[in-house]
């Protein structure tokens, strides 16, 4: 969805704006990088150092500047990570929810993100924390089925907008 936005606003060839976009979710994790690193009390230094070392990685820009899905998946994981790791420092369960939404959204670009969904639901449930300990457990519990609802709902999105996109008659 997001590379047909760079495809019919760039003024080049589609290969090309592809490209782009895989370009720009890499500046954007080099971002987001950072922005995590500073969310786990890294100090400004430390934190850039780990982006730049991101920034510089062979693999990494080699990843980058092809038209593959591993750049943007990698800039939706770490885009999550950092909305679940202010989630758990603020004790803002909300936050957890938009970061389960945007992975499920973010499963239409990479089925990678899968994977990270054990780790998440449990920065997902410590988003919970603040509440006195004999409401903790239904607390965790809540926040859990509202990630695991909003990831559900954002990834039926992703697969209307699949269906709808191969044209294939969706049955109400």
């Amino acid at each position: 969805l997001v590379a047909h936005v760079f495809v019919r606003v760039l003024p080049c060839s589609p290969a090309l704006a592809v490209n782009v976009l895989s370009a720009v979710a890499a500046v954007l994790a080099v971002l987001l990088c950072y922005a995590n690193a500073r969310e786990l009390a890294c100090g400004p230094l430390a934190a850039a150092t780990g982006a730049l070392l991101l920034a510089t990685g062979r693999s990494f820009w080699f990843n980058a500047t092809v038209a593959e899905v591993y750049t943007p998946g990698l800039c939706v994981a770490l885009c999550a990570l950092w909305l679940l790791l202010r989630a758990q420092r603020l004790h803002r369960p909300r936050l957890a929810v938009l970061a389960a939404g945007l992975c499920g959204l973010g499963m239409g670009v990479h089925y990678s993100l899968a994977t990270l969904g054990l780790g998440y639901a449990s920065l997902a449930a410590q988003s919970a924390s603040a509440e006195p300990p004999a409401l903790r457990a239904r607390g965790m519990l809540k926040v859990i089925a509202a990630c695991a609802v909003a990831a559900l709902v954002a990834f039926s999105v992703d697969l209307v907008l699949l269906l709808l996109r191969a044209n294939v008659d969706v049955q109400p």
